[in-house]
């Protein structure tokens, strides 16, 4: 052991909302100038945290308010925490954001660039992502064609890199996922590339750069891209109930601003935009 390092009580924020999400025992304080920010669950508390309290941390530094993300339990949780009213920004795929949209005005404030995937990938302008459909290096699967009535994994029926994309993709080659497919939820990103590589289904559905994020975790050569799917609009960062407009302005100019590469680097994203409302319309037929 080299020493000791001084503790803040939000260090241990991670291990409450773990708490939370099994028990529904909230033990998180927060203080009369906290502002919440809610994450929608695509990975872990801990994989989250890594991300983004150093985000919150920046805010809360540069603003004289306390950021703390507030992590529901799965997609449903967060849907209803943001419908709620309860929190004061939201951070969320672009589908999740257009369905919340439709039964609470929130308001898109910045769009992610560049999440997740690494420079030489990043698309043009780095501010769509696409989904992909994965198979066993080993699968008979060799077409688009062939997941007719087989078993596939998604990440979850609202998510829009593990579903949405995919959907929209297969539809334009009329295969319906809802009626061709047999579609079995995983909840999260790595349940549905686990369950690929485990033989538990014959393909997957999952952000394109969860693959990314998992390259370390398992054994990339099993796992075989079968397909690239359809581009979506990345992920805002949105505004989900009326707090002091020059805070608001403050925090979007901060995000747009953002050129601290320790923090980016831990979000695994380029940097954030300026938003704009007609980008998610598209979206809110699905």
């Amino acid at each position: 052991m080299v020493g000791f390092a001084a503790a803040e009580d939000r260090d241990f924020d991670v291990i409450r909302v773990m708490i939370k999400n099994l028990t529904g025992r909230d033990y998180i304080e927060y203080g009369p100038r906290t502002i919440k920010v809610a994450v929608l669950p695509l990975y872990s508390a801990i994989t989250l945290y890594d991300r983004y309290d150093p985000l919150m941390r920046y805010l809360s530094y540069k603003t004289g308010y306390e950021f703390k993300l507030v992590i529901p339990k799965d997609f449903e949780d967060f849907m209803q925490v943001v419908k709620s009213g309860s929190v004061d920004f939201s951070y969320q795929n672009p589908y999740i954001f257009a369905l919340i949209d439709r039964e609470r005005d929130i308001k898109p404030l910045v769009t992610t660039i560049g999440e997740d995937n690494p420079p030489d990938e990043w698309m043009e302008g780095g501010d769509r992502f696409r989904g992909v459909i994965i198979v066993r290096n080993d699968s008979k699967i060799k077409e688009v064609r062939e997941l007719r009535d087989r078993k596939v994994l998604i990440t979850s029926p609202k998510s829009a890199g593990g579903y949405l994309s995919q959907r929209l993709f297969l539809l334009k080659l009329g295969i319906d996922t809802e009626r061709d497919l047999k579609i079995i939820d995983a909840k999260r990103q790595e349940n549905v590339i686990l369950g690929v590589y485990r033989g538990e289904a014959d393909a997957g559905f999952v952000r394109e750069s969860a693959l990314v994020v998992w390259k370390d975790a398992v054994d990339m050569k099993k796992i075989r891209v079968l397909v690239k799917t359809a581009s979506l609009p990345n992920w805002p960062f949105a505004l989900c109930r009326d707090i002091k407009p020059s805070l608001v302005n403050y925090v979007k100019d901060l995000l747009v601003g953002m050129q601290d590469k320790e923090i980016l680097w831990a979000a695994k994203i380029k940097g954030f935009r300026t938003a704009d409302d007609a980008e998610f319309d598209a979206l809110m037929k699905y």
